[in-house]
């Protein structure tokens, strides 16, 4: 059959397991369960299930039923990728032995000792309860790792419970700003953003070395806590990047540089590194700081370094410098921004009229840079002659059906305030289109010649 279907490399596989007359040995068992772990697009767990609970005795394995560590691990990682975490450490539970001493678990072949299960196996659980939001779980089995696994966490293990309390972090900030308790909860001895970077700090203490997405989770954790200084005090000990802070901020920690491998691998997480940095110090209201950690981004990306600013960096500053009163800075700041690409406000959209029309597309922005653009633009038509505004002026804020804010537009009364408020115009909300707001050309001609009236 077509092995490309999705079940057909297990069916292929069973007719053959099946065939087998005798007991079925420890390598035949196991062969089959990886198959029932690899199988796409999701494992057949239930399939793994059925066959360890129903294989033959294999003779040369240890612990109860005599189930091999690697036929178990198998089984653990089909159950743990259809994040059946709780049914993975059921089978750890029935057939691991914790009880077996060392000399017991000593491969001669392969000269080192070995726990009940794989690592591979158990950083598979540990990823499955932080997809399954349960990160007091995914912490638990990594501290339970030596004592009760009979393996040692290595930097997987670490990273993926640092990642679970990451995602934990930003599912309570998103409550707490979203969600309304009549009766909130007492607070926790230790929150999420706490327990990654105790993790983290454990991790290096145990001698494993940290990889850019480890740093990252933390960071974001920080950042989702409004922990801008900390954000920064982890920044600084990624080797990667601790030169590019140390060009602004004062370091306490500095970190060797690592070779340019390392660098050219973590691009990407480096960059959300100082993102999530510079949203903390936004959260924070340390505007300063975040310009800081922006204008050495920025001069590392004119020294043709990899790692260059991108729109969500441009985004979370504005944002910081907007609340902070720095609307000039902000501005230059944002037209920089146009000027090096990294933000495109214009686009050419159908009309009514079915004509195309350059407009501003703010639909993406934050409410802070929607009004910086604006303000921008608007300031920006002061230069021209009446006479060259042949159209009117478009701005799409969206519809506020993905909004935060219950659902409820963001952009549109922000817009439409400034536009009254600011520069004395009169906007209105397109009939055919409401989420578009449309000033007339009428309406911006009359603004340029009172402005200049009044300078």
């Amino acid at each position: 059959g077509d092995q490309s279907e999705p079940g057909a490399s297990y069916r292929a596989a069973r007719i053959v397991f099946d065939s087998i007359i005798g007991p079925v040995d420890d390598q035949n068992l196991s062969a089959m369960l990886l198959v029932c772990s690899s199988a796409k697009p999701k494992s057949l767990w239930e399939e793994a299930v059925t066959l360890l609970h129903s294989s033959d005795i294999v003779w040369d394995a240890f612990g109860p039923g005599h189930i091999s560590i690697r036929a178990l691990s198998y089984a653990v990682i089909a159950c743990a990728k259809a994040d059946q975490w709780e049914e993975a450490l059921n089978l750890i539970e029935l057939y691991g032995n914790p009880t077996l001493s060392t000399e017991n678990r000593y491969r001669p072949k392969r000269n080192q000792y070995e726990g009940i299960v794989s690592v591979a196996a158990v950083n598979c659980v540990i990823r499955a309860c932080g997809r399954s939001s349960r990160p007091d779980i995914a912490v638990q089995i990594l501290n339970e790792m030596q004592q009760k696994y009979g393996v040692s966490p290595d930097e997987m293990s670490y990273r993926l419970a640092i990642i679970a309390c990451n995602q934990a972090e930003h599912r309570e900030t998103r409550q707490k700003q979203y969600i309304q308790l009549q009766d909130p909860p007492a607070p926790l001895d230790l929150t999420w953003w706490q327990c990654a970077l105790s993790l983290l700090r454990r991790m290096t203490e145990d001698g494993l070395q940290p990889d850019a997405q480890t740093y990252s989770s933390v960071v974001s954790a920080c950042e989702s806590a409004g922990q801008w200084q900390l954000a920064i005090g982890v920044l600084e000990t990624v080797p990667s990047i601790s030169s590019l802070l140390s060009n602004s901020l004062p370091l306490e920690v500095m970190s060797n540089t690592m070779d340019g491998s390392y660098e050219e691998e973590c691009d990407h997480p480096n960059l959300y590194c100082l993102n999530a940095a510079i949203s903390a110090c936004q959260k924070g209201g340390a505007w300063v700081e975040a310009l800081s950690l922006y204008e050495n981004i920025r001069s590392q990306a004119l020294a043709k370094s990899s790692i260059r600013p991108n729109f969500i960096t441009v985004n979370s500053l504005l944002i910081a410098l907007e609340e902070a009163g720095q609307v000039e800075l902000a501005k230059t700041i944002y037209e920089d921004a146009v000027r090096d690409r990294i933000v495109s406000p214009w686009k050419r959209r159908l009309d009514n009229d079915g004509t195309v029309q350059k407009m501003m597309d703010l639909h993406q922005f934050s409410a802070s840079m929607a009004s910086i653009a604006v303000r921008s633009y608007m300031e920006s038509l002061l230069l021209k002659k009446t006479a060259d505004i042949t159209s009117d002026s478009i701005f799409i804020v969206g519809k506020g059906k993905g909004s935060k804010n219950k659902g409820k537009p963001v952009l549109l009364p922000t817009v439409l305030e400034l536009l009254q408020s600011d520069f004395n115009v009169d906007p209105t909300i397109d009939e055919q289109n409401y989420g578009r707001i449309r000033v007339s050309q009428d309406s911006i001609k009359k603004f340029i010649e009172c402005k200049r009236w009044k300078d």
